[in-house]
């Protein structure tokens, strides 16, 4: 935090920024759009409340500067202590050292979640440390752009502002 940041970009929905860590070069990433509106179909169906939680690793522009090994490897941490903090929920990549959590939860779920995984990443060593931004949107009928854009927007808040975001 005592350096400069640049506030986490969201990746466009054809770029390999969009490809998850287990994918292979062979297989073409599923457009974020798809994945989002999969969700709510899934949670139409069920009458279920969905969030969208998108994760950024603080240090992300420094571990960039290191190079694409760095990243793949902090990614494959990140990915694997973001699947230990959220067991049984949707875990993808939306961007360079950035996930999005799918919640079939409501806030009153996901905001202890939140407060667990920020404080959890707090306490991070090596290549996790440095901490992480969160920014939680929660889907009200809108089309997968907007939900995306409003956990993108509450993101940016959270990185500039240094508090997790969530839009109800």
């Amino acid at each position: 935090a005592d350096q400069p940041v640049t506030p986490p970009r969201e990746a466009s929905a054809g770029s390999p920024d969009n490809a998850t860590a287990n994918e292979t070069p062979s297989h073409a990433p599923r457009p974020r759009r798809e994945l989002i509106a999969g969700e709510m179909h899934a949670v139409e169906a069920t009458d279920t409340p969905l969030a969208l939680a998108l994760v950024h690793l603080n240090r992300a522009e420094s571990i960039a500067r290191r190079g694409e090994e760095a990243v793949s490897s902090t990614e494959r941490l990140f990915e694997a202590r973001l699947d230990q903090m959220a067991p049984g929920q949707r875990i993808e990549r939306f961007g360079e050292l950035t996930y999005g959590v799918f919640f079939h939860e409501g806030t009153e779920t996901v905001e202890p979640w939140v407060a667990d995984l920020e404080s959890t990443m707090a306490q991070e060593h090596g290549e996790l440390e440095g901490g992480v931004s969160v920014g939680v949107a929660v889907w009200d009928e809108e089309t997968p752009e907007a939900l995306r854009s409003e956990a993108t927007k509450a993101l940016r808040k959270a990185y500039e502002t240094g508090t997790s975001t969530i839009v109800t």
